[in-house]
């Protein structure tokens, strides 16, 4: 990973590395401006976007 990541941008090498199996100490070691409430905030808001990408159950097809 780059070691210049920094803000919603680089978010997804964050998560990439994440995904890799990199620990958070890993994500700060690479991206040294980045705090553990950083590496934090990167998770909680793919999480908060993936869920209002999901489906709505019980809404007829076409709507």
């Amino acid at each position: 990973m780059p070691a210049d990541a920094r803000g919603g941008r680089d978010s997804p090498a964050v998560l990439a590395g994440l995904a890799e199996g990199s620990s958070v100490e890993d994500i700060l070691r690479s991206f040294p401006s980045l705090t553990e409430e950083d590496v934090r905030a990167v998770i909680a808001f793919a999480a908060a976007s993936a869920e209002e990408d999901l489906p709505v159950s019980g809404l007829p097809a076409g709507l």
